[in-house]
């Protein structure tokens, strides 16, 4: 039994989070980001936020177009 969260439970912690603007940023990579900057055990409420807003801004794909 994995200790990570999943990606379904990663997705449904950030999206809502995102609201309206889900679009403009790569969910994917986002996912990824998060799971693989957890430690084992940890949960999605223990990143700092510094964290998150950094991961959320390497993957705004607003401006590409």
């Amino acid at each position: 039994m994995s200790t990570f969260p999943s990606v379904q439970a990663v997705e449904a912690w950030v999206i809502p989070m995102l609201g309206e603007f889900a679009d403009d940023f790569d969910i994917d990579a986002i996912v990824s980001d998060i799971r693989s900057t957890l430690s084992a055990g940890q949960s999605l409420n223990d990143l700092p936020q510094s964290t998150i807003n950094a991961i959320l801004r390497a993957h705004d794909i607003s401006a590409r177009g």
